[in-house]
């Protein structure tokens, strides 16, 4: 059986307890109107990102392997949600970071 919307959320707050914290924020945000499965996957971009910038290793070890788990063994929104919540949401700001940190190392001519 592949793992659904609800259950691939549980799965993270099981794997990552400290995603609570945001997860509850989110769920506060939102009330009783569902946000979507990109926005839901896209606050777990946010707490990568968390990590990220505050170096947890901890986070950033075990994030591909649940990631990856959710990728295998979710439904077709889970992976929908993972792609394009998460992985794009990530990809897109580690690009404008890194386009603002080279645009700042460059000298004006």
């Amino acid at each position: 059986m592949l793992l659904s919307r609800d259950h691939a959320i549980e799965y993270l707050l099981h794997r990552h307890p400290s995603f609570f914290k945001k997860w509850t924020k989110h769920l506060d945000f939102w009330g009783e109107e569902k946000s979507g499965i990109t926005n839901e996957f896209g606050v777990f971009a946010e707490f990568i990102l968390d990590a990220f910038d505050t170096q947890n290793i901890k986070v950033l070890s075990s994030v591909p392997e649940s990631l990856e788990h959710l990728i295998i063994y979710g439904d077709e929104s889970v992976v929908y949600g993972v792609t394009l919540g998460c992985l794009e949401s990530l990809t897109n700001v580690l690009l404008t970071r890194s386009e603002e940190h080279t645009s700042e190392l460059q000298s004006p001519m």
